[in-house]
């Protein structure tokens, strides 16, 4: 029993001898920050290199606003009658008619839709640039009825509205022949 004794105690002082050596710390790594990259030198017959392709096709235009399908309308070739027209806009927007009117003749320029809201009525609320009254004003009677009915008429047939109350930069809306201070239901031929 002294041997096993004895043999513990020199196993327990040769562990704390170990233990109070000098301790060094682990050794450190670089990181990837500091760490430099080694310059490889190209060879000088090299092929230059070939530019890989996509496998997706560039988008040359950014994809357009759907199309909606509404009927809009315009004078006759003898200026007479407000006719319907069925025609395609980009977008179900006030200004997206006005320009659509232009397209179809009914108006020489650029109009200018400024803002748009329906009542509780049913009634559109339809504020119009000045450049549309300068239009209607350069018209004759004839003229202002295929203007003003087409406008009337397209917008209640694309918002299946009752009525258009068109005002001018927030005014009344007056022409050189009427004062336009009321709702206007649809222009029947």
């Amino acid at each position: 029993m002294k041997k096993i004794l004895s043999l513990l105690f020199c196993l327990a002082l040769g562990f704390s001898l170990c233990a109070c050596g000098e301790q060094t710390p682990p050794p450190t790594t670089p990181v990837p920050d500091q760490v430099e990259a080694p310059v490889l030198p190209v060879p000088e017959d090299s092929p230059e290199p070939v530019p890989v392709e996509s496998a997706e096709p560039e988008a040359s235009e950014e994809p357009s606003a759907p199309t909606v399908t509404v009927t809009l309308y315009k004078g006759d070739d003898n200026a007479e009658f407000v006719i319907p027209v069925e025609c395609e806009i980009a977008g179900q927007s006030p200004q997206a008619i006005a320009d659509k009117l232009v397209e179809l003749g009914v108006f020489s320029a650029p109009v200018t839709a400024n803002s748009f809201t329906v009542d509780n009525s049913n009634v559109i609320h339809l504020d119009m640039g000045q450049d549309f009254a300068a239009q209607i004003f350069s018209s004759g009677t004839a003229g202002e009825h295929i203007m003003v009915g087409s406008l009337v008429n397209s917008f209640i047939s694309v918002y299946e509205a009752d009525a258009v109350l068109i005002t001018v930069d927030g005014n009344p809306f007056e022409s050189g022949h009427a004062v336009y201070d009321y709702a206007l239901s649809f222009f029947e031929n």
